[in-house]
This record gives C-alpha cells, sequence and structure tokens, in this order.
C-alpha cells in the first residue's frame, strides 16, 4: 500500500485531495510517519478551501493523538473545530466530531470533566443533526461510557454502554463486530461490579460475534477469551 501511494503522489503531487486520501489511509493502516509526512504536505500546498483545511487540520490531529503528542493533537483539532464553524455553523455533525476528539484528548490526558463537557456537546449536537439513532450517536454514549468508568461511575458507565448496545443493534443488527465491542465493555464493567454472571454472558456474545465475523485468528478472539478466562476464574469455575 505504501509503494503504491507514493507512486501515485510522485505522479500527481499537486492533487491535493490524494495526498489527503493517502495520509488518512495510512492512519488507518497504522503507518503514522507516513500519515503526518502527507499530512503536512498538504499543508505545505496552502489551499484556501476551508472544508479541505479543516479535514487536514482533523488528519493531523487524529495523527499526534494516535502518537500520544496531546498537545499537537489539541491543537490542529482545535484549528479544525474553528474551520468546521466558520464554515458550517455551531450545529454540523463534522463540529460535533471535532468536540468528541478534544474529548478524546481530555480522557488520555486524565481530566474526566472537561472530556465530559464536550462529549455532551457532541451529543447533543449528532442527536439534533443526525437523529436519536444514528451511529455517531452511539459513539458518543461510548464515549460517555468511557468516561464513567474511568471515574468508577460504574452503573452510568452501563446506562451509556447499553444506550449503544441499542442503537447499534438497530442499525447493524446483532452479528457485527461492533457490537462484540460493546458487549466488551459492558462485560468489564459488570465484572468490576462482581456481576459475574452478567459479565461471563456478555463476554460469551463478544466471543461468539468475533469468531463469527472476524475468525478464529483475529486479535479480539484472544482478548475475549482472556476476559471469560479471568471471569471464571473469580467464579472459582477453574476448569472453564
Amino acid at each position: 500500500y505504501v509503494k503504491k501511494f507514493k507512486q501515485l503522489i510522485a505522479e500527481s503531487p499537486h492533487n491535493h485531495k490524494l495526498i489527503l486520501a493517502c495520509s488518512q489511509v495510512m492512519i488507518k493502516l497504522g503507518f503514522l510517519d507516513n500519515a503526518l509526512k502527507y499530512g503536512q504536505q498538504c499543508m505545505s500546498l496552502q489551499i484556501s478551501d476551508r472544508k479541505y483545511c479543516a479535514d487536514v487540520f482533523d488528519t493531523l490531529g487524529k495523527v499526534y493523538f494516535k502518537q500520544g503528542e496531546y498537545y499537537n493533537a489539541m491543537e490542529n483539532i482545535v484549528e479544525s473545530l474553528a474551520l468546521n464553524k466558520s464554515e458550517f455553523g455551531d450545529s454540523h455533525p463534522d463540529v460535533a466530531a471535532c468536540l468528541s476528539s478534544i474529548g478524546d484528548i481530555y480522557i488520555k490526558k486524565g481530566e474526566y470533566e472537561e472530556a465530559l463537557e464536550y462529549h455532551n456537546d457532541s451529543l447533543r449536537i449528532r442527536k439534533e443533526a443526525l437523529g436519536e439513532n444514528s451511529l455517531d450517536v452511539a459513539l458518543s454514549y461510548l464515549s460517555l461510557g468511557d468516561i464513567h468508568a474511568s471515574e468508577g461511575k460504574l452503573n452510568k458507565a452501563f446506562e451509556e454502554y447499553n444506550e449503544a448496545l441499542s442503537i447499534r443493534l438497530q442499525c447493524q443488527g446483532e452479528n457485527h463486530p461492533d457490537i462484540a465491542r460493546t458487549y466488551h465493555k459492558m462485560s468489564q464493567v459488570c465484572e468490576q461490579q462482581d456481576q459475574l454472571d452478567k459479565a461471563l454472558e456478555y463476554s460469551e456474545k463478544c466471543h461468539s460475534i468475533i469468531l463469527n465475523t472476524l475468525g478464529g485468528n483475529h486479535p479480539g478472539l484472544a482478548d475475549a477469551l482472556t476476559t471469560m478466562g479471568n471471569i471464571n476464574c473469580s467464579r472459582k469455575d477453574f476448569e472453564q
């Protein structure tokens, strides 16, 4: 992939949309140095389109976030947020996405009150702009659940995860990897509350979905099996 993208960019060094797309693909593939290089190349082209610039700042913010450089991540996401607000107003999904990204940075920094504020704002905009049952709304509920779980507010975390699960089941059906990931979070909360039967139930659902959708060699399957093993140890069911 990297070799192919390098060839495409060499053939079209001023194709700003191609270069940005390459940067975004590199993020998904985990090639963060390449993603950063192409994102910075986008900036050097000095394109005047505000939406494009907002997307470039957002992409750079995502790279820095994944690299653990939270100051640089925040700086770029804030720039993206300002451009999106000037282009679309305060109640656009892209504005919500930026607010969510800022919230994620605060989660990583352990600043949960600020994280909660930004994710609640993101949730409000997403509900208004996309409807109550949007997958982006589900993402906001998951993030809020993560914040509450980190604060030890496990009942509240479970409520948020359950909201996300309900939306995802409606939109994606029962056999989707995102459903498995949600069950995994719910299992972890139940385990921390010593609700071991429930924790095992959710963990088994997670395991089954991953096995059916991603196959027996996916890393998520090992995580699910480890969680199930830990729960069974807590239940003193050592044979399992």
